[in-house]
């Protein structure tokens, strides 16, 4: 730790410089061959303190003063950030307005915002900034590219490149220019996305043929082997041209016509409804009759059950095990084998010891398939992505570390720093053939979620060619390297080539989000911080997601044993409240400071995070001394937001109420709520209904509307209602003879997740802000608590 802080000021005090013979030549002189690297220094003097700070809970310091120490670096982390943002955000800025890149609305200018502080973000973060992470960071954004203005635009390279380069000299050290390949890429694809005509080709010809293709292809390979191996039929063909036309019009009717949408996605509700109910309600609806019941519980039926039944049952999938693993028995011997397995089963069954086991082993697999059907499977998807994020994140990190260590500061002998120069040429080309094999070959062959179906139907059409493949390689390289390299390197090669096309396929799905014409037409949640969670999965327990109830159970069991650990989850705790407080800065204060309509400056006083809980204290002084707090809970799987405490929210004006209204909608649907406290106490009526007790259970929406707690009104929350749904009331308890809450409700009216926020009406409603014009953006119940509302 101590070594970690005296490099930071070994760093603040020496001039950090580079030998960069390659660039020298790439640029035909214009380039010094040593440079001097002012931002790197202050990079550096982060990431040192960052590591210094990361090392305290592993230290031999006793408490309390570890978290004195832990405190103290902390702040020193936070000044560190704070000179490296002030020095590196004009530059971003400058560079984004320079090649283009201007904000149009209230909306895009806190985009462009928050876009500068996420490059930022990333380079605090990791130390540096490349052209993968700029374009990733512009395709997230809400600001995007203008279509190519045409030839010279297209010869000269769009912004994305222009800015590329522009980065590559403001923070010479820290950003790093894009690889040939990326460059070619964005190159070809700014035809392709950001021209009308390449749109247009690609929409209604290029996607709607290429994933019919894809798709019998990668089915074709599912169907296969399931039926050879399992059914041992003769595998079906699936691509003719019959099937290849009748798939590529079905894939252009989703994708263009929303009434196909909806008929399909209708058809596989209705398949599943069909499926649910052979397979679920019809057994348990048979199963739950009075009749059924008394016959299953008589004593011959659980006599059979017990001592027939279950040792069968077990009988007959041991004898499938033992036929899989192909274990083989005298003929002879087989029923000898079947009778005594049914007597040991019987034994292990009908004794004390057997039936706890049994009802051990049943909770456990009824509690594991919940977990997998609620929270694995879900997760499954983000964990594989961030899993191989990760590891080629690794991968950058270890080539950084190369060029760190080949960098040379004021003193160094002259034999070091020609030395360096030297290793530094041998050093970039072996990096880039690195980057090149790792991003562009292997990552794609071994990460599922790329691999299929595009890797593996171009493995399948390349297969045939990879001996000619390798002869051509081999002797194309044979000339260059000579005949070992040749050899060694041409067939891995060819045969990683077919993960190309996987890296194409994902790359050029980032490169279409980064035009204006090809913008999401609806709001949709963002992730918070580096943990890449939106606010609901910060908080909804899951197999990837659940960041904060997770670091809460370890910190109470670090605790508990009395392990050091404990402060660094502490320290984790703190970083989530950092990132939720620059959430709630980017995407609602920025965008109320935008606004015309609103002259008050709000702040973030505190953050408090609980298990399943997030309150975010505003303060406004120029309205009251009173803050307001925003709550976010989880509650059975539900993310519901409301306003915890009003504040200085009563005393806004009737149009200053509005202007936080508005804001509060785009900035819930970027939460990812589900429910909004004010809406659903808005929904259940009257004024008296709207006093009644709710809580949101596993069973729905549970609603108490006497002080007597004796009348009980559920209302379902499926997961799948659609917008126009009913939501039926079902009411338990002592009848009540006024049945005023028990009516039904529209689902659109009680989830705030069903509210469509479209772009082009998010941006118009802050327009009209500005020319004077106050209007709510949604039409259903105000999300702020009225007036006359006081605080429990």
């Amino acid at each position: 730790m101590l070594l970690d802080v005296e490099k930071a000021c070994i760093d603040s005090e020496r001039e950090i410089s580079t030998v960069d013979v390659v660039g020298w030549a790439r640029s035909f002189g214009k380039k010094a061959v040593r440079r001097p690297l002012p931002t790197l220094r202050d990079v550096r003097i982060v990431k040192h303190l960052r590591a210094a700070h990361a090392k305290i809970p592993r230290t031999s310091v006793p408490e309390p003063s570890r978290s004195h120490l832990a405190h103290v670096l902390r702040d020193c982390v936070e000044r560190a950030e704070m000179n490296l943002r002030a020095a590196l955000r004009p530059q971003i800025e400058s560079a984004l307005v320079a090649v283009g890149l201007v904000p149009q609305s209230v909306p895009e200018r806190v985009a462009a915002k928050k876009l500068v502080d996420e490059l930022i973000d990333h380079i605090v973060l990791r130390g540096f900034l490349s052209l993968g992470q700029l374009r990733d960071a512009i395709s997230r954004s809400h600001l995007k590219l203008e279509d190519l203005s045409g030839p010279r635009e297209l010869a000269r390279g769009d912004a994305v490149l222009e800015l590329d380069d522009r980065l590559a000299t403001a923070l010479d050290g820290v950003y790093r220019r894009g690889e040939i390949y990326l460059r070619l890429l964005q190159r070809g694809s700014s035809i392709a996305f950001g021209t009308p005509a390449g749109r247009f080709l690609t929409r209604y010809a290029v996607l709607p043929v290429g994933t019919a293709f894809v798709g019998l292809e990668g089915a074709q390979h599912i169907v296969g082997p399931f039926t050879e191996l399992v059914l041992h039929r003769e595998e079906p063909i699936l691509f003719t041209p019959t099937s290849f036309a009748v798939a590529s019009v079905v894939v252009f009717a989703l994708l263009h016509s929303a009434l196909a949408r909806r008929v399909a996605l209708a058809a596989l509700r209705f398949v599943g409804d069909v499926l649910s109910a052979v397979l679920f309600r019809a057994p348990r609806w048979i199963f739950t009759r009075p009749i059924v019941r008394a016959i299953a519980r008589s004593a011959p039926m659980l006599f059979a059950s017990r001592y027939l039944l279950k040792p069968l049952v077990l009988t007959a999938l041991l004898w499938g095990l033992a036929r899989l693993v192909h274990v083989r028995l005298d003929p002879r011997l087989v029923p000898i084998a079947g009778v005594a397995a049914f007597v040991a089963w019987n034994v292990a069954l009908n004794t004390k010891i057997g039936a706890r086991i049994e009802e051990a082993v049943t909770d456990s697999v009824v509690s594991q398939w919940r977990a997998l059907r609620r929270h694995v499977l879900p997760g499954l998807w983000a964990l594989i992505g961030d899993v191989f994020r990760s590891l080629i994140e690794q991968v950058e990190r270890a080539i950084y570390a190369v060029d760190a260590f080949l960098l040379f500061r004021r003193g160094d002998k002259r034999v070091a720093v020609a030395l360096k120069g030297v290793v530094g040429v041998v050093w970039f080309f072996a990096s880039y053939l690195v980057r090149v094999y790792v991003n562009l070959l292997i990552e794609p062959q071994v990460n599922p979620i790329k691999h299929f179906p595009v890797v593996t139907v171009a493995a399948k059409i390349m297969l045939p060619m990879a001996p000619t493949l390798i002869r051509g390689m081999r002797h194309a390289l044979a000339r260059i390297f000579g005949r070992v390299v040749a050899r060694t390197m041409s067939a891995p090669t060819v045969f990683l080539l077919p993960g190309f096309f996987g890296f194409l396929v994902w790359e050029l799905k980032e490169n279409w989000k980064l035009y204006r014409a090809n913008r999401k037409p609806l709001l949709s949640p963002v992730s918070i911080g580096h943990h890449g969670e939106t606010m609901a999965a910060l908080l909804k327990p899951g197999f990837h997601s659940g960041t904060i109830p997770k670091t809460y159970a370890k910190l109470r069991r670090a605790t508990w044993k009395g392990k050091r650990s404990a402060l660094a989850h502490r320290e984790s705790l703190h970083h989530i409240e950092e990132a939720i407080r620059r959430f709630v800065e980017r995407e609602l204060i920025t965008l109320l400071e935008e606004s015309p309509r609103w002259t008050a400056h709000v702040d973030v006083r505190h953050i408090e995070i609980a298990s399943n809980r997030v309150r975010i204290e505003l303060s406004c002084p120029a309205l009251s001394n009173e803050c307001a707090k925003i709550a976010f809970e989880e509650q059975s799987g539900w993310l519901i937001g409301g306003i915890a405490q009003s504040g200085f929210i009563d005393k806004l004006s009737d149009e200053q109420r509005i202007v936080l209204e508005n804001g509060l909608a785009g900035f819930y649907k970027l939460a990812a709520v589900d429910l909004v406290r004010e809406q659903i106490a808005a929904c259940l009526g009257t004024a008296r209904a709207r006093r009644a007790a709710y809580d949101v259970s596993e069973e729905g929406l549970v609603v108490w509307p006497g002080d007597d707690y004796e009348t009980e009104i559920v209302y379902r929350l499926d997961q799948h209602l659609e917008r126009r749904a009913l939501l039926v009331p079902k009411t338990r308890g002592v009848a009540r003879s006024e049945r005023e809450a028990a009516r039904p409700i529209e689902a659109s009216r009680i989830f705030f997740a069903h509210e469509e926020i479209a772009w082009a009406a998010w941006v118009a409603s802050w327009g009209e802000l500005a020319e004077g014009k106050t209007r709510r953006l949604l039409a259903s119940a105000p999300l702020l608590p009225p007036r006359d509302a006081r605080d429990e």
